[in-house]
């Protein structure tokens, strides 16, 4: 990844901290950015964790004994089913036009 990726994911680790997991999504239209985001949340192996310093660094961070519970939804906008884009935004597709004076269409 490079390093504006990084800048991305760091600035969503930080916000699905301060707002919650539930409230917050990293939506991407890049395969590898959500890839490696979705795979590094519960699904990193504890073991794994320890042996590349990720848990350490949690700790140190203030983050908690479980560090797969920092990484924020991964939402592949090209990839992902509508139901999905529906079920976190409220419904699905977002309104659209101006909003000054009248109501958005839907």
């Amino acid at each position: 990844m490079g390093t504006s990726d990084l800048l991305i994911g760091g600035m969503a680790l930080h916000l699905s901290r301060v707002h919650g997991k539930e409230n917050f999504a990293l939506i991407s239209n890049d395969r590898r950015m959500a890839a490696i985001f979705s795979k590094a949340g519960p699904k990193l192996n504890p073991v794994t964790a320890v042996n590349l310093g990720v848990t350490a660094k949690c700790k140190e961070l203030g983050f908690g004994p479980l560090c797969g519970d920092i990484y924020p939804q991964v939402l592949d906008f090209a990839r992902c089913p509508e139901s999905t884009l529906e079920g976190f935004f409220g419904h699905w597709p977002l309104a659209t036009g101006k909003l000054r004076n009248r109501v958005p269409r839907a």
